[in-house]
Formats: structure tokens, sequence, C-alpha cells
């Protein structure tokens, strides 16, 4: 498995809604878009996806 690097956490504001959405069905469907370090697992606890979506989007500070 190749190793995953998490990005530097960005501020709330920089992403939309739009973009928030697209984070988190990238990550339920295991996507890989090129440019990102998306594992391509679908809903994947070691994503830095999931690190986004469980940090941000699920407590609410986007």
């Amino acid at each position: 498995m190749p190793t995953v690097t998490v990005p530097q956490v960005r501020p709330n504001d920089e992403f939309s809604i739009e973009a928030q959405a697209q984070i988190v069905e990238d990550w339920f469907a295991g996507s890989t878009p090129a440019g990102t370090d998306q594992t391509g697992q679908a809903c994947d606890t070691g994503s830095p996806y999931f690190q986004y979506i469980t940090g941000n989007i699920r407590t609410g500070s986007t």
C-alpha cells in the first residue's frame, strides 16, 4: 500500500459547500481524483479525506 501523506489542514472557509460535498462523495465512493492523496478505497478511515470529514465537516466547523 502506498504511503498517504496528509495534506496540510486548510482553513474551513476555503472549501465551498459544493467542494465539501465532492470530498465526501469521493471518499465514500473511493474515487481517486488526479493530484490528491485519496487512497482509492471506499470509506477508508485511513484516508486524508476522512480526516477532513471528521475534523471539519462532521463537527460543523465549516
